[in-house]
């Protein structure tokens, strides 16, 4: 039985024109097309998506167009039950033209009682999968900064993929209108992602390179309530620590504290939405860690402000204003703190 077919296309466009940088605009466009199908055979559920990547910029310099990429992916999930417990597995692969296959597979078990509207679960899943280095990831490029240093930016089309293996477990509580989850979890990596930062005279070369092991272990608890039929409110509060062993650094953009608070305001069909999120981290390393000098950020916070309209139906626009507050924020080492960022993006399913 055809469970779910969906065609989709979504485009970024992101255009830069900063007063600091020698080349004061640069273009980037990434474009993705695909289908993503869903079939239920009894017990089994069999999935798959493919989708076409082309990534574009433009600067004031001529910069080669990165070529196209296409992925196809396919997995398989069975659910045996018996009694309150459900168990199941999850067989796959990703393909990826130029990089190759890489099969991953799951395991999920959960135990679940539900008496008089209070329902109480507990679940453990384990996991093994590929992490594929994206487009932007192997090709993505700096505009070099003014000034008496020259920032070069290298792009490394031959990235390994990162092999993945998790676990999670963790409990979750519904009652009425209210739900809470409660995750630990621990990700061991290899040839962990980060990126190096080599300095020769006054030029300073970047260039994401493979490291050797990585891990990352914490707990994220979240809370769904919704106040009214026109009202919901959310927490997530996440702790994580993380090391590239190669480099005895953390993970960059890896804050061990993450909190977020979301208000969200509709009509009682959700046609209309406003959406208030406030969100705050503790200090964190930036994307230009090496091994020879770590470089730490400070903690932030900020507030998001989104409002969403469902011009006809399966079809959304969404406007969002990014740091609302204007508060000036340092994400990169050596690049100067940002602020307000606009947005617009539409969604269609057909």
């Amino acid at each position: 039985m055809l469970l779910k077919s969906s065609f989709f296309y979504d485009l970024t466009y992101v255009n830069y024109n900063v007063s600091y940088q020698a080349n004061k605009q640069q273009v980037k466009r990434t474009h993705q097309i695909g289908n993503e199908t869903a079939f239920l055979v009894g017990d089994t559920r069999i999935g798959l998506g493919i989708r076409n990547v082309a990534y574009k910029r433009e600067s004031s310099t001529a910069i080669e167009n990165v070529p196209q990429e296409q992925t196809l992916n396919l997995q398989a999930t069975h659910t045996f039950k018996r009694g309150d417990f459900k168990f199941e597995p999850t067989l796959g692969g990703t393909a990826i033209t130029r990089i190759g296959f890489h099969p991953y597979f799951s395991a999920g078990l959960r135990h679940e009682t539900d008496s008089d509207g209070v329902r109480l679960g507990q679940f453990l899943r384990l996991g093994f999968h590929t992490r594929f280095p994206s487009l932007l990831d192997r090709y993505y490029e700096f505009v070099q900064a003014a000034g008496p240093s020259t920032l070069v930016a290298l792009p490394n089309p031959g990235l390994k993929p990162e092999d993945v293996r998790s676990v999670e477990t963790g409990a979750d509580y519904s009652v009425g209108n209210y739900h809470t989850q409660l995750i630990g979890f621990l990700r061991d990596y290899k040839h962990a992602r980060y990126t190096s930062a080599t300095t020769i005279g006054a030029t300073t070369y970047y260039q994401i390179q493979n490291a050797g092991d990585a891990y990352v272990f914490g707990f994220t608890h979240s809370q769904d309530y919704r106040m009214s039929p026109n009202i919901d409110f959310g927490t997530r509060l996440t702790y994580q620590q993380s090391k590239i062993k190669d480099l005895d650094a953390e993970f960059p953009y890896s804050p061990k504290w993450v909190g977020i608070l979301k208000l969200d305001l509709h009509d009682s069909e959700n046609r209309f939405g406003v959406e208030i999120v406030e969100k705050a981290a503790t200090e964190f390393l930036s994307y230009s860690e090496s091994s020879s000098s770590p470089s730490s950020l400070p903690n932030y916070k900020y507030t998001d402000l989104f409002a969403r309209a469902r011009v006809i139906a399966d079809v959304t626009l969404v406007a969002g204003i990014e740091d609302l507050f204007d508060k000036k924020i340092q994400y990169q080492s050596l690049i100067p703190a940002e602020g307000r960022v606009y947005s617009l993006s539409a969604t269609a399913n057909f």
